[in-house]
């Protein structure tokens, strides 16, 4: 399989994935899909779906029309169509995938844009990012990680608070999905296969992006091989467009997110819960425990009896709620139970 230069920006969610997209945008030898990718949850019903790739395709264009063509500083009209690509291609789903991004760059890029400018998305599916590696060869993979604490704060207030849904919604706890699914094997992943091949990968922390995002974005495009943007602190979308407004997830102001007090969003008995889970990785990461003292296992198991606000809000099913409750204490205390 012939290999292609493309760049993966792989978070855990809620941790800069989106602002980082923003910042790199404007290099002009870098062009990055400004939606997010959930590539490998859908590979096997676009293999098996025929017109499926075209539907999903038709709904990101959508997405796309929705999230940014109306908030450009300048109207933009495409310059071709951007299914085209996509509707010539033939091949397994990786490579029709190729062609839509071929097609949609085609239709939206800048004409500064470099014709050999490096392909670039994001996704949250850092289970196993070796598998985007399986199916694209040519890719290199920056990873975005965050203090594990306040990366759960800013996903649970995301989903609690903005969204309004319960603990167990998208058909997991948000919780064990936040461990288990992705802030967990994607540390474990940065420190094994990540740290061995340093030509392929590379760890970026959301506080650095934050606080210094000239110096980040300008080593990441050296470590890249490319021009850094002209404005290296500037969001821009769509090649290095103005925005006259930030769409959705990224704030506006990076650093004011580090800054954003305690709000109470991570209970004491989840913030002591993902220390422990953590606590091993996120040193090796160079994250530093709160320094409270860690209640004894005794103890937090006993924290863990009583329901408390957070698991009765935006509830919509009892009989959901009990299910969830129950398997949410059972995946806590075989957690806390099998620590040595």
């Amino acid at each position: 399989m012939q290999e292609r230069a493309a760049l993966g920006i792989f978070g855990a969610g809620r941790n800069g994935s989106t602002l980082l997209m923003r910042l790199l945008d404007g290099s002009p030898d870098l062009w990055i899909y400004p939606i997010e990718l959930r590539f490998l949850e859908l590979r096997d019903w676009l293999a098996s779906e025929p017109g499926s790739l075209d539907r999903w395709a038709e709904g990101q264009l959508a997405e796309l029309r929705e999230t940014y063509l109306g908030r450009l500083e300048e109207g933009h009209e495409p310059h071709a169509d951007p299914l085209a690509a996509l509707r010539a291609s033939s091949g397994p789903p990786e490579r029709r995938l190729e062609a839509f991004l071929d097609g949609v760059r085609a239709a939206y890029a800048p004409p500064g844009l470099s014709p050999e400018a490096i392909h670039g998305f994001k996704t949250i599916e850092v289970e196993d990012p070796g598998r985007y590696l399986e199916l694209f060869p040519g890719l290199r993979l920056l990873h975005l990680v965050r203090d594990p604490s306040a990366n759960y704060a800013s996903l649970k207030r995301t989903d609690m608070v903005v969204k309004r849904k319960p603990f167990w919604f998208q058909g997991g706890d948000v919780l064990r999905t936040f461990l288990e699914r992705r802030w967990l094997p994607h540390a474990r992943y940065v420190l094994g296969v990540g740290r061995r091949d340093p030509d392929r990968h590379l760890l970026v922390r959301y506080e650095e992006l934050c606080s210094e995002p000239t110096r980040v974005v300008t080593e990441i495009c050296d470590w890249l091989g490319i021009r850094p943007p002209a404005e290296p602190e500037l969001q821009t979308a769509l090649g290095g467009r103005h925005l006259r407004e930030q769409p959705n997830r990224a704030p506006e102001h990076p650093i004011a997110d580090l800054q954003r007090p305690a709000d109470g969003v991570v209970t004491p008995r989840e913030a002591a819960f993902i220390e422990l889970a953590t606590a091993e990785l996120a040193a090796e990461l160079g994250y530093e425990r709160n320094g409270g003292a860690t209640p004894s296992r005794a103890r937090l198991l006993r924290s863990w009896l009583p329901l408390d606000r957070w698991e009765t809000m935006n509830v919509d099913s009892r009989l959901r709620q009990g299910r969830a409750l129950l398997a949410r204490r059972l995946y806590v205390y075989r957690k806390l139970l099998s620590r040595p």
